[in-house]
């Protein structure tokens, strides 16, 4: 099924998690998820099919995010001073 068919929004592809995630809403399809499809279209002569998906797909939880998106910067801890390589110590 192609990815410009799920839904009204845009999706991008999250590796890590093997998911397809809606920038706006935060839908996402996970490989392996069951879903319920609609046969659209059949080209038996091409053994092409086309589906619709009719499925809504689940929202992602604050566990289930990327490591980066669970912290926001306010939440993070404060540094120390960079480093600076290559020049002397006092």
């Amino acid at each position: 099924m192609p990815a410009r068919t799920i839904g009204n929004e845009y999706f991008r592809y999250e590796e890590d998690m093997h998911a397809m995630v809606g920038n706006s809403t935060g839908e996402t399809y996970r490989l392996g998820d069951r879903v319920t499809v609609k046969l659209v279209e059949a080209a038996p002569v091409a053994g092409a099919l086309r589906f619709e998906l009719l499925s809504e797909g689940r929202i992602v939880g604050r566990a289930q995010q990327r490591p980066s998106q669970r912290r926001s910067a306010k939440s993070r801890p404060e540094r120390g001073p960079k480093k600076r390589y290559g020049q002397r110590r006092k």
